[in-house]
C-alpha cells in the first residue's frame, strides 16, 4: 500500500513539473505565429512590389541629366 501512494505521489509530482512550463510554451507559439505573420506580410510585400514596380521611369531623369552615365547602363 506504501508502495503505491509512493508511486502515485512521484507520478503526480512528475505530472506537476511538466505542466509548470505550459504558460511558456503558450507564449513562445504565441511569439513565434508573431513572427511567422510578419516575415509573410514582408514576403507579400516583396512580390507585390516586383509585380508592379512603382519607379516604373527611374532612369528618365539620369538619361537628362548625365548622358556618359546613361550611356553606360
Amino acid at each position: 500500500m506504501v508502495d503505491i501512494i509512493r508511486k502515485t505521489k512521484r507520478e503526480l509530482n512528475d505530472a506537476e513539473m511538466d505542466t509548470e512550463c505550459i504558460p511558456d510554451l503558450k507564449r513562445e507559439i504565441f511569439l513565434l505565429e508573431k513572427e511567422i505573420l510578419e516575415q509573410q506580410q514582408k514576403a507579400k510585400f516583396l512580390q507585390d512590389e516586383l509585380a508592379k514596380p512603382l519607379n516604373v521611369h527611374r532612369w528618365r531623369k539620369l538619361e537628362s541629366t548625365d548622358i556618359d552615365t546613361y550611356e553606360l547602363i
